[in-house]
């Protein structure tokens, strides 16, 4: 996949994605976007070649912190090649930074290769985590900081561990 078409795709799916994601909370997103990226495990392994196996390392290296596009571009593209899918949902939402989570499959292919050919932003897969407490209606809006807070009582940390899910809409 060509450098620039990755990053129109990233593009593409981050519109959505806001835009889907601002549907459902009742948070602000600001435009002002920051990544956080996570391998999809944490140690190589014998289904990967030696590329795959390096550039798992540099994932693992990004966890934790907070890059701009274009060190998520340098990160994730590779000689023309892209993980193999990245689910991507928004995380995290302050009056300033909108923080989008990317969970990325440690393989590296080329767009011909990638998983669901027909998705208009391939590699890119648009989630919307819901909390436990969501009840499905339409009209209902929930906090997208719910993921990076902490419950309180012991029954909200167990509910939160037990039913605590992501739904894919894209």
């Amino acid at each position: 996949m060509d450098a620039s078409l990755f990053e129109q795709r990233l593009e593409q799916a981050l519109n959505k994605l806001l835009s889907l994601t601002a549907s459902f909370c009742t948070n602000d997103l600001s435009q002002q976007i920051l990544f956080w990226v996570e391998p999809s495990g944490w140690e190589a392994h014998e289904g990967l070649n030696e590329v795959e196996a390096e550039r798992v390392g540099l994932l693992c290296e990004g966890v934790g912190k907070s890059l701009t596009k274009n060190e998520l571009l340098q990160l994730l593209w590779h000689e023309g090649k892209v993980p193999l899918w990245i689910n991507m949902s928004v995380r995290k939402a302050t009056p300033t930074f909108t923080f989008c989570h990317l969970l990325c499959s440690r393989r590296l292919r080329a767009e011909a290769e990638l998983y669901h050919q027909s998705d208009p932003y391939l590699p890119f897969h648009i989630v919307v985590p819901l909390p436990a407490t969501y009840g499905g209606s339409s009209e209902e809006r929930f906090d997208i900081n719910w993921q990076v807070q902490r419950p309180k009582s012991l029954i909200g940390k167990l509910r939160h561990l037990l039913t605590g899910h992501y739904r894919a809409f894209l």
